[in-house]
């Protein structure tokens, strides 16, 4: 009984008692309704716990609803459960014939279930909390109930944040059981969300645990929130404790702040309070040069802008051409090319500045690839020759997988659309119609066309072969056996 009928019954018995005898009554416990809550999965989550389970949602999910937030196409839910929490995540599995399970430990056990429906990915991390010891103990069910809500307030009370530290009871959210429930608070988390503030729900939270830093710049992103003074004053003074944390935790945080909207700021805070500058060390030796007086973190903000505009900005042809790539579980290639962009501005765009940054962060060598092409097709594209058909076709043909990216890094940085005009104008006129891009010859078919064994010869080749079929001037396989015969008939080297 957690819920309203609690507040009914305190009212009865208050009533039922002498009013020489009755307690002062403060109602200071706050009420919601369960509905706010609800999620269509919530009742295949409820036929997935066993009946003894006492179950809360809690975190991001609460305080998002209470704000009333946009869901989107990423769906997180936490909720803490006094049953095993990979039975549950097995049961759900089972139940939906769907998602991948794993759990992994924290200061309790952790099961997850993630799944996508449609556009959507959903993630529900179920949370233990032990309460055997009450449940097992002599304390009649009140005192019992009692005994868990501590238990659950202690768990609130080592969150990193107000607006993060508050619970609903899981029941009262329900479909058609939902009903007015209380809000367990106990770090006023509340009011910090009607006043718009991030603040720790204490210091101590934080340092176990430092990344929860960086998580707070990103809430203020995120939510449009002003830092808590204190806390903002305090990490001035107290930055150089992140490095004690896993660097691979940092990263993430950090590219989820690349991966949200008006990272401009947030960045520019991380800068000015020095936070970024022990994250990423190359950026603390920048020397300021013209590059950087040209390119300004504006153009974080300006990549989101053309992003949203990039069905008119880009044909549909080149569109076709972009496939989304996923990188180091939960970023996409948008989000990376925004990091990619930062490091630019910041004049970090050379082979070896990219290959520092990537070690720094723990990229690894996937990310480090994508990064390293996206910057050598940006450096192609600012140098193309449009007079040269070979050199427009060979851009296509090395980059168009990036394409967008790049296109998009432009945009941000030159507000310049008559080169990509050009450009996709030659691809679609000229690229798609007479470029057969498969090579026609393998180089096993080159070495028994001509009757020679494998050398450096083949390579030359097959590049010179190449050329002709990005240039349109071979378009079927007796084309070009007569070219590699004419070829190396004429060769010196033959």
């Amino acid at each position: 009984m957690f819920g309203i009928e609690k507040l009914l019954e305190k009212i009865l018995n208050r009533q039922n008692t002498p009013k020489e005898q009755r307690e002062e009554f403060n109602i200071d416990t706050k009420y919601v309704h369960g509905l706010l809550f609800y999620n269509s999965y919530f009742d295949k989550i409820a036929s997935a716990l066993k009946r003894e389970t006492v179950a809360f949602i809690v975190g991001g999910w609460v305080r998002d609803r209470l704000l009333n937030r946009e869901i989107g196409n990423k769906v997180d839910v936490d909720l803490l459960v006094t049953t095993d929490p990979w039975e549950i995540v097995k049961n759900l599995q089972m139940i939906l014939g769907k998602g991948d399970i794993f759990k992994f430990e924290k200061e309790t056990t952790v099961a997850s279930i993630v799944f996508t429906e449609g556009n959507t990915r959903y993630r529900f991390d179920f949370s233990f909390m032990d309460v055997s010891d009450i449940l097992n103990s002599n304390l009649d069910f009140q005192e019992k109930e009692l005994k868990i809500v501590d238990k659950l307030n202690e768990n609130l009370l080592n969150r990193d944040f107000t607006i993060n530290a508050m619970a609903i009871l899981f029941d009262d959210a329900i479909g058609m059981g939902a009903s007015q429930t209380i809000l367990f608070d106990p770090s006023n988390g509340l009011e910090d969300l009607n006043e718009g503030i991030i603040k720790p729900v204490s210091i101590e939270n934080i340092k176990k645990d430092p990344v929860r830093i960086l998580r707070g710049y990103r809430f203020s992103q995120e939510l449009n929130f002003t830092l808590n003074k204190e806390f903002e004053n305090w990490i001035k003074e107290n930055k150089e404790l992140i490095k004690d944390s896993p660097i691979e935790r940092i990263r993430d945080e950090l590219l989820k702040i690349f991966d949200k909207k008006h990272s401009k700021k947030t960045i520019e805070k991380l800068e000015e309070v020095g936070l970024l500058q022990l994250i990423i060390p190359q950026t603390s030796s920048i020397i300021p040069s013209e590059y950087e007086k040209k390119y300004s973190l504006q153009s974080l903000d300006k990549f989101d802008d053309f992003l949203k505009k990039k069905d008119d900005l880009i044909i549909p042809e080149v569109l076709d051409l972009y496939k989304p790539k996923q990188f180091l579980t939960d970023f996409t290639d948008i989000t990376l090319s925004k990091l990619y962009l930062y490091l630019l501005i910041r004049n970090l765009n050379s082979k070896k500045d990219i290959q520092k940054v990537s070690k720094s962060l723990s990229l690894g060598e996937k990310v480090y690839k994508f990064l390293l092409l996206l910057n050598e097709a940006l450096g192609e594209l600012k140098n193309l020759n449009f007079y040269n058909t070979y050199s427009l076709s060979y851009w296509w043909y090395r980059y168009k997988t990036v394409a967008v990216n790049v296109f998009l890094i432009h945009l941000s940085l030159e507000n310049e659309e008559e080169i990509l005009k050009k450009l996709q104008n030659f691809y679609t006129a000229i690229y798609l119609k007479n470029v057969v891009e498969e090579p026609i010859l393998s180089g096993k078919e080159i070495m028994e066309i001509l009757n020679i064994p494998p050398s450096k010869e083949i390579g030359i080749l097959k590049n010179e072969l190449l050329k002709k079929q990005l240039t349109g001037q071979i378009r079927t396989k007796k084309q070009a056996i007569s070219f590699i015969k004419n070829l190396y008939n004429n060769s010196s080297t033959k």
